[in-house]
């Protein structure tokens, strides 16, 4: 005896696999979820890898920069007998460029020794950029103490002053003392050493890449 499907059986088989497909989808999204976690923190890890890579990788670069100087350095004292000890006048003197801007002495027992800006400009004719470090023979040597800078005037006097030539009125500004450049403590004392080109000098103006 053969009976037909009802409507409501009909229903019911759509209604399970409905709900069947509702799970499969489900699962699927959770997987893609926990997958796109996964990623998520593989790619975390591995940028945190790169980034201590690099960091390392800039480290060493200075220190093949700062081995190469050194080298450089050596290799010209023993050719040129650089003074390490107490400068004096026409000893040959080697100044390191520093991460401030300016060149300071290489010495064993003396500090606060710098090069006068008339020399570095000097050099600086030389090569397309600053140079690393810089040998000269001294000249001169001047010592000078760290004051204490004045209080800031309110108004900045002001003076004029004729040219000869043309008559013209100029104005110009009395600023007061110059800044301590090197960041001594007041009262420090500190020399500026000027020096000539010795013959046949090579300058470095840059460490090997």
């Amino acid at each position: 005896m053969h009976f037909g499907i009802s409507a409501n059986d009909r229903d019911d088989d759509d209604i399970a696999e409905f709900r069947k497909c509702i799970r499969v989808l489900a699962d699927k999204v959770s997987f893609l979820s926990r997958h796109r976690e996964e990623l998520h923190e593989k790619y975390s890890r591995t940028e945190a890898a790169n980034e201590q890579l690099r960091k390392e990788l800039e480290e060493k670069i200075d220190q093949v920069k700062t081995y190469y100087n050194k080298h450089q350095l050596e290799k010209q004292a023993n050719k040129e007998k650089i003074c390490f000890g107490c400068l004096e006048v026409h000893e040959i003197a080697a100044f390191v460029l520093t991460s401030a801007g300016y060149y300071e002495a290489i010495t064993r027992n003396c500090s606060n020794y710098y090069l006068s800006d008339e020399s570095v400009a000097l050099f600086a004719e030389h090569v397309p950029s600053r140079p690393n470090y810089i040998v000269g023979q001294i000249v001169h040597i001047e010592r000078q103490i760290v004051k204490a800078a004045p209080p800031r005037p309110e108004h900045v006097r002001a003076e004029k002053f004729t040219t000869p030539d043309k008559g013209t009125d100029w104005l110009t500004l009395n600023s007061g003392s110059t800044p301590n450049p090197y960041g001594l403590p007041v009262g420090c004392e500190y020399f500026l050493v000027t020096v000539a080109m010795l013959p046949d000098t090579t300058i470095h103006s840059s460490s090997p890449s």
